[in-house]
């Protein structure tokens, strides 16, 4: 369930920023958790809890079309470790 709600989230954001949701570059999902964090994409700030687990659902959606998704990437990394310090 939470999957689903991840990933009709991270659809939604990518077709109002004008951004591919498959497959997502890196740049794309860590925009999307940026906004994810500081309540930019129309909700209220995430906790880092939430975000973590948005983030495996969209990494798991990625795989599961058949797209490459290296969720170590370095532009996810320092994006998580930002968000981590906040």
């Amino acid at each position: 369930m939470q999957e689903a709600i991840a990933w009709g989230q991270f659809d939604t954001w990518c077709r109002v920023n004008g951004r591919c949701a498959l497959p997502a570059s890196p740049e794309t999902v860590a925009g999307w958790i940026t906004a994810l964090a500081d309540g930019t994409d129309g909700g209220e700030p995430r906790a880092r809890a939430t975000i973590s687990l948005y983030l495996s659902a969209i990494t798991t959606a990625q795989r599961t079309a058949g797209f490459e998704f290296d969720r170590s990437n370095a532009v996810l990394a320092a994006t998580w470790r930002g968000i981590s310090r906040v």
